[in-house]
């Protein structure tokens, strides 16, 4: 898991590409969210903004986002 920093401006737009691929979390009501790396490859490829935030995930964001995530 990573976690990245959506701009304000552009959410709408970065926020259905990363739905359309999977769970997604929030962490902040700073527009930050953990994402997979796959979500990563796919704001890449589509040219969206992002920013990945250099700090850790804490055990309890894990936690929160595999509660999140589906069960498959």
């Amino acid at each position: 898991m990573v976690k990245v920093n959506i701009p304000r401006e552009t959410w709408h737009q970065v926020w259905k590409s990363l739905l359309q691929e999977g769970a997604v979390t929030r962490v902040s009501k700073d527009y930050i969210y953990l994402v997979s790396e796959r979500h990563i490859q796919i704001l890449s490829d589509k040219q969206l903004p992002f920013e990945v935030i250099d700090t850790g995930v804490s055990p309890r964001e894990k936690i929160r986002h595999l509660l999140a995530s589906p069960v498959q």
